[in-house]
């Protein structure tokens, strides 16, 4: 993350709950769609910000981002998360 704000990109990063500083549980039944419902709400904090051009965001993660990645993506997310 600190590589990539170097380079010139914003970056936004965050605990997952229950994890660090950051509250709430995970419910293994809906992990996938809960995770999903955070990224898009990254998203949005993102695109509100002036600073940030909302045409230039991108997605960038590892391990279990490669599943939650490809559902925020997916045009099927139209549907209830």
């Amino acid at each position: 993350m600190e590589r990539m704000a170097r380079a010139g990109y914003a970056t936004f990063s965050w605990d997952k709950p229950g994890t660090g500083e950051s509250t709430g549980q995970l419910d293994p039944s809906r992990v996938q769609r809960q995770r999903a419902q955070v990224v898009l709400d990254a998203i949005e904090v993102m695109k509100a910000r002036p600073d940030i051009d909302p045409r230039q965001i991108g997605l960038a993660g590892i391990s279990q981002a490669g599943y939650v990645m490809p559902r925020v993506l997916s045009p099927a997310r139209m549907s209830p998360l």
